[in-house]
């Protein structure tokens, strides 16, 4: 009803001009009346520079109703600068959803600051960027464990210089994957466990990284076992589950086929046992021979990462020593030696 109002005023405006303009014609054809026709064409130039003024009044209110949509700008009364120009209606809707827009920014914000709380007390190290490298959130234990101690967000290139061993295992993970990270640069050469994933955010690709300092868990895991097993004798059970965990990954390692071989090896060196385990499975990559004892790495999709450093620190703490040799395509053998006192 508002809009039809105003409708009706511009076209009431019209037929003036119009007719305005009709009499002035009909003026002109009579000759000597200077006067009338003077008359006239300033009430048609009146006519024409109050349309012209409403439009432009038109146009301005319309223009403040987007921008106060657009900026969200609740503070805004636009209902009081259309009052009678018949645009009550439009003002209202607007005027909602300003308030929408407002409330919805209230509330992200609001996310936000939670998420950074969050973010600011967990003990994992959590950093967030676009498909640019550019930086959008880190945490204050990510700053840590990199050695960069400042308050302010670093930039990509500052944690490149300072430390490329863990920018370059990023870029070289693509957008996922699991690895570890040893940190030499650094003053305390902190090992990480480190986890890459790419997720869509508005149709653009976020990675996420979180990344934990393993030395704690490491050191606590070999505390827990010296508990466990440190007795001046030799732990037999002890000795058992290590033989019994490496044939079992050996037999697990294997696809079950006729020309599956697992073969066990006993022998002695001067005043030291061998004992070898041996596989003819798909072998283990040369990448990740070096962290098979690493805890929580585990090259199973199932599997725990805990089996294989338990076994090297029980072999540890008896005085001895475990390795691995594995060739892709020919099998895997674990190496288990122990002191020997008896003849």
């Amino acid at each position: 009803m508002a809009f039809n109002r105003y409708l009706i005023h511009i076209s009431i405006r019209l037929v003036l001009i119009l007719a305005a303009m009709f009499l002035l014609v009909l003026i002109i054809d009579q000759q000597g009346r200077i006067f009338s026709i003077l008359l006239v064409s300033l009430l048609l130039l009146l006519l024409i520079v109050e349309l012209f003024r409403n439009i432009t009044r038109t146009n301005r209110i319309i223009e403040s109703l987007l921008e106060a949509v657009l900026h969200g700008d609740h503070n805004r009364r636009i209902e009081e600068k259309v009052s009678g120009m018949g645009f009550e209606g439009l003002a209202a809707s607007a005027q909602q959803i300003i308030r929408a827009i407002a409330s919805a920014r209230i509330e992200k914000e609001t996310q936000y600051q939670y998420l950074q709380t969050i973010l600011e007390h967990i003990h994992t190290a959590v950093i967030t960027m676009d498909e640019h490298n550019r930086l959008q959130l880190i945490n204050p234990i990510a700053l840590h464990i990199l050695g960069i101690y400042h308050t302010g967000k670093p930039g990509w290139e500052e944690i490149e210089a300072r430390v490329p061993v863990f920018t370059g295992t990023l870029k070289a993970m693509g957008t996922s994957g699991r690895e570890m990270v040893r940190l030499s640069g650094s003053s305390e050469g902190r090992k990480l466990l480190v986890l890459l994933n790419t997720v869509k955010l508005g149709g653009s690709p976020v990675r996420i990284v979180t990344f934990q300092d393993i030395e704690p868990e490491i050191e606590q895991q070999e505390m827990e076992s010296w508990h466990t097993i440190s007795r001046i004798m030799v732990d037999e059970p002890q000795l058992k589950q290590v033989l019994i965990n490496l044939v079992k990954n050996a037999m697990e390692a294997m696809e079950p086929n006729p020309e599956s071989r697992l073969d066990i090896r006993v022998k002695r060196i001067l005043d030291r046992v061998i004992i070898e385990i041996s596989d003819n499975g798909p072998g283990i990559p040369e990448e990740l021979l070096e962290q098979v004892f690493v805890p929580f790495f585990s090259t199973k999709t199932e599997g725990s990462g805990i089996g294989l450093p338990l076994c090297r620190q029980i072999v540890k703490n008896h005085g001895g020593q475990i390795s691995v040799k594995s060739e892709q395509g020919k099998g895997t053998t674990f190496r288990v030696g122990f002191p020997c006192s008896t003849p």
